[in-house]
């Protein structure tokens, strides 16, 4: 029995809106809503641009007329990935166009000898092709999705369903330029697509023994600064190293055609067997070196790094909560604040800065370059999380100067009032009407103004007497004093009036 280990590689072709003739899957899908320059949007809604088949979350509140693709300082909105009908062919792994019944896919794409179809969920793939649109079917298969082992007849009656992640086709006729190509994932509980490549294939030789895979992770340990030490999980990749042998007449071909692709995303078929799965990538090599061990053959080894497999966009910071003076419990919010949801904050923070590390590390593998579009989206999320956590910064110095002007000092979350730790409780707030107690105010350095009727008001044993108008004298006589309006005469030198 002849175990078959060819490899081969597609070289996808990328699918314009002209190629994309029709698909199940709408756009927009249920939930995505067009962007409109006169909307008002608020922080965190979603809109979609049918220009770009992109997703943008709002940064900033209002109306702008700038659309979300455009790139502007400060940003406005973050893109966080395709729509539901486009995410088969955005070149990564974890994002899928998904339909609750069959998912029908048709494309143009000119002349192609390959097909895969990853990520996949449904129980059958179907193929066809036909020489033009509404021509003759020159080609139709059907790959059953069903990958579970049945060893007995225990196994086929009670084994649970292994869902088969990749349909796989190198021997399409590309002979046809104007070729209409029909896919077809089946399920009756819903299917998805997450990644439809299309291109043309070659094989680039056979297989060794010695030939791995395995993924790289991206999760990371944080560290909170006091000990507690979590796992943040990250996305990942995979990897797969594939010994690969072939005639000496392939030598100039395969190291032409590689050195095209060395920053292209393709698919790599280190075996068509189900059995060897894994050995199906879909990425970027690293390098390139062939040798000639021998005059008949040649040897080169690919490591292969894989297109991230992200269940998730990029994540949003949680904000920090709003702090109100005012409210009666003010003093156990600001515990609350600096205790609790500043520590958090620093979690994600550093959860987001590990995420978009990934990502711009996989984007700068990708393309061989940091100055890519992958790398530059990277940079944006970096900057959009560097924002966020400024305010949250703004916030806690803001809580900090209300923490001062109600009297409380507070260091590394441990407030004192007056010098004493404790918990904050009991403080008078003198913007509200209080009543002091044995307290001495001194005049020297204070004022206590009001009228004649409330000091006579608050004197409990007499009242306060004015003078309006007086006269004196220094040989004696008759003193005029006029006391609130009432004239009273006095004499000097021991006479009474």
């Amino acid at each position: 029995m002849t175990i078959e280990l060819t490899a081969s590689m597609i070289v996808p072709t990328v699918i314009t809106d002209a190629m994309l003739i029709s698909c199940t899957t709408p756009e927009p899908a249920a939930g995505e809503t067009a962007w409109n320059a006169a909307t008002s949007y608020t922080v965190g809604q979603v809109v979609y641009r049918a220009t770009t088949h992109r997703l943008y979350e709002n940064l900033i509140a209002g109306i702008n007329a700038t659309t979300p693709e455009t790139v502007v300082s400060p940003a406005r909105w973050l893109d966080i990935g395709p729509t539901n009908r486009w995410a088969q062919f955005d070149k990564k792994i974890g994002t899928a166009t998904t339909s609750t019944g069959d998912l029908t896919i048709v494309i143009k794409p000119g002349s192609a000898e390959g097909l895969a179809l990853l990520d996949l969920v449904g129980r059958t793939a179907t193929v066809s092709v036909k020489t033009y649109t509404g021509g003759a079917t020159v080609y139709s298969r059907t790959i059953d999705l069903d990958g579970s082992i049945v060893t007995s007849v225990y196994d086929w009656m009670f084994t649970d369903f292994v869902q088969k992640r990749n349909a796989l086709l190198t021997d399409l006729p590309g002979q046809y330029p104007s070729m209409e190509v029909t896919a077809t994932v089946a399920s009756t509980t819903g299917s998805a697509v997450g990644v439809l490549a299309i291109g043309r294939a070659s094989t680039i030789g056979t297989t060794e023994y010695g030939a791995g895979a395995g993924i790289i992770n991206f999760g990371k340990v944080a560290d909170d600064g006091f000990g507690n030490r979590t796992w943040i999980e990250g996305e990942w990749a995979n990897r797969v190293t594939l010994p690969l042998i072939a005639n000496t007449s392939d030598f100039n071909r395969l190291h032409r055609q590689l050195a095209t692709v060395r920053s292209t995303p393709c698919i790599y078929i280190g075996s068509s067997l189900d059995s060897m799965e894994p050995l199906v990538v879909y990425g970027v090599y690293r390098d390139l070196y062939i040798t000639v061990p021998n005059y008949p053959t040649i040897s080169l080894n690919l490591e292969i790094d894989g297109m991230n497999n992200s269940q998730k966009d990029c994540m949003a910071l949680s904000p920090l909560p709003a702090l109100d003076r005012t409210s009666a419990t003010f003093k156990s919010d600001l515990d609350n604040y600096f205790l609790t949801s500043l520590p958090a904050f620093s979690v994600d923070a550093e959860a987001l800065r590990v995420e978009v590390n990934a990502k711009e590390a996989t984007a700068v593998s990708a393309s061989g370059t940091a100055v890519s579009s992958a790398a530059l989206t990277a940079a944006d999320r970096v900057q959009t999380g560097l924002d966020r956590v400024q305010t949250g910064l703004d916030r806690a110095q803001t809580a900090a100067d209300r923490a001062v002007v109600e009297g409380i000092a507070v260091t590394a979350g441990v407030a004192s009032v007056n010098g004493a730790t404790g918990a904050v409780t009991g403080i008078a707030d003198l913007t509200t009407a209080q009543t002091l107690t044995n307290k001495t105010i001194s005049l020297g350095s204070n004022t206590v103004s009001g009228t004649i009727a409330q000091f006579n008001t608050a004197c409990t044993d007499a009242d306060f007497v004015i003078a309006s108008s007086y006269a004196t004298s220094t040989t004696g006589g008759t003193l005029k004093v006029r006391l609130n309006g009432t004239s009273a005469y006095f004499t000097i030198n021991g006479s009474s009036a």
